[in-house]
C-alpha cells in the first residue's frame, strides 16, 4: 500500500472530484489501466504510443479525452502534442471492446498521422461530456488500420473516424461479425463503407477492405434489426488517387443473391489503379472471376495503363508436409488445379506487362494434405 500512497498526490492532482480520486486510488491495486492513466500527464514528448489492454480502459481513455480539450491537469501541462502514431489492442477478454467515441480524441492531436485499432465496434457509442464533437476534415491522420489482431465491427462503415480526416491516404479494415460477444452480431456492410470512404475519394491511395475476411452472398433481413441493410459498394471511378485495392471480389462486383456480378470491373475501377487484389475467391466461382480478370485485361491499354499487379486469393488451400516453416502462410500452398485454372490468365498478364500472383492470406478452407 505504501507504493500506492506515493502516487496518491498525482491521482488527486489529475482527478476531477474527491470521489473520483478515491475510486482511482483503489483501482491502482490490480488495475493496469488505472496506472496507465496516472502516467499520461507525463507524456509530453512521446511520438509513438502502443497500448495493450486486457479490460475496458475506463480510466485512461477519459484522461486522453481531457488531454484533447486541455482540461485539468492538462490546462497548464499539455501532452500528446508530438504524438504521431497510435496502436491500441484489446486482448484476452471476449466481451471487452472499445466504443468509437472512446478513441476519437486521438484524432484531435496536431501531429497524429497513423492510428491502428482493434476490438472496436460502433454499437452503443457515447460522447464524453467534456469532449466536444470534432469538425469533419480537421484531423491530419493519413493512415487508418483496424481489425488485424482482434475483432472489429463497423456497423456504420467507421464513418466517425473517416470523416474527421482531412486527406486520408490508406484505409485497412478487417471485419468480424461479432460486435458484442454473445449479444450482437452484424455482417459486413459494403454500402456503409462505400459511403464512408467516399468522403476521402480525393486522397485515398490504398484501400484494404475485408480482404482477409468473408463476404456473405446475401443475408436474411429477419435475422437483424429492422432497417438493417448491407447495401452495395459502388463505383470507384471517382477515386482518382487510388493505387491499391484489396477487396472481396463479390463486394467489388456487387454479387447478388444468385451469386452473379451486377456490374463490370472495367466500368467501376479507376484508371489510376496499380494493384488489384480480389479476395475470398471460391473454387465454384473461378470461371466468373476469370471473366472479370479478362474484362480488365481487355481494357488494359485504354483504361488500365497503370496496372502492375493482379492478385487472387483462393478460398481453398492445402497443407504442406511438416517442415521448418517460418510463417503460417509457408505451411500452406495453392492447389495445382487452381494454378492450372488461372494459367491462361497468367500468360495474358505476362504478355501485357502485368504480374499475376496468388495470395494466401485470409480465411481459408484446408480440406487436408494435397
Amino acid at each position: 500500500m505504501d507504493d500506492i500512497e506515493m502516487f496518491r498526490s498525482l491521482v488527486e492532482e489529475a482527478s476531477h472530484s474527491p470521489e473520483h480520486s478515491e475510486e482511482w486510488t483503489k483501482a491502482l491495486q490490480g488495475c493496469p489501466d488505472a496506472w496507465i492513466a496516472v502516467l499520461i500527464p507525463s507524456l509530453q514528448n512521446v511520438t509513438s504510443l502502443r497500448l495493450r489492454y486486457h479490460c475496458s480502459p475506463t480510466y485512461s481513455m477519459p484522461m486522453v479525452a481531457r488531454a484533447a480539450v486541455g482540461e485539468k491537469p492538462f490546462d497548464l501541462n499539455p501532452v500528446f502534442q508530438k504524438l504521431e502514431d497510435v496502436m491500441i489492442i484489446m486482448q484476452d477478454d471476449n466481451k471487452a471492446s472499445y466504443r468509437m467515441d472512446d478513441l476519437l480524441p486521438f484524432f484531435s492531436f496536431p501531429a497524429m498521422r497513423s492510428f491502428t485499432g482493434n476490438a472496436i465496434n460502433e454499437e452503443n457509442s457515447w460522447t464524453y461530456q467534456g469532449y466536444p464533437k470534432q469538425a469533419p476534415g480537421t484531423s491530419g491522420i493519413k493512415n487508418l488500420r483496424f481489425g488485424h489482431w482482434s475483432r472489429c465491427n463497423g456497423e456504420n462503415g467507421f464513418l466517425g473516424f473517416v470523416k474527421l480526416c482531412q486527406a486520408l491516404e490508406s484505409f485497412d479494415f478487417q471485419h468480424d461479425d461479432q460486435a458484442i460477444w454473445g449479444e450482437s452480431y452484424y455482417p459486413f456492410r459494403p454500402g456503409a463503407f462505400y459511403a464512408s470512404l467516399s468522403t476521402q475519394k480525393h486522397s485515398l491511395r490504398v484501400i484494404r477492405l475485408n480482404n482477409r475476411g468473408q463476404h456473405p452472398w446475401y443475408f436474411d433481413a429477419d435475422d437483424f434489426d429492422e432497417g438493417f441493410e448491407l447495401g452495395t459498394f459502388g463505383s470507384m471511378m471517382d477515386f482518382h488517387q487510388l493505387r491499391e485495392l484489396q477487396i472481396p471480389w463479390a463486394t467489388l462486383l456487387q454479387v447478388d443473391s444468385r451469386e452473379k456480378p451486377t456490374v463490370r470491373a472495367s466500368d467501376i475501377l479507376p484508371a489510376s489503379l496499380e494493384h488489384l487484389h480480389l479476395a475470398d475467391c471460391r473454387e465454384q466461382d473461378f470461371s466468373v472471376i476469370i471473366e472479370v480478370l479478362r474484362d480488365i485485361l481487355k481494357h488494359r491499354e485504354k483504361r488500365f495503363a497503370n496496372l502492375k499487379i493482379l492478385e487472387v486469393q483462393p478460398k481453398q488451400l492445402y497443407r504442406k508436409p511438416p517442415g521448418n516453416y517460418v510463417l503460417w502462410v509457408d505451411c500452406v500452398g495453392v492447389p495445382q488445379s487452381t494454378i492450372d485454372t488461372y494459367a491462361s490468365v497468367e500468360i495474358e498478364c505476362q504478355e501485357k506487362g502485368i504480374e499475376f500472383r496468388f495470395n494466401k492470406n485470409g480465411k481459408h478452407r484446408i480440406p487436408g494434405p494435397h
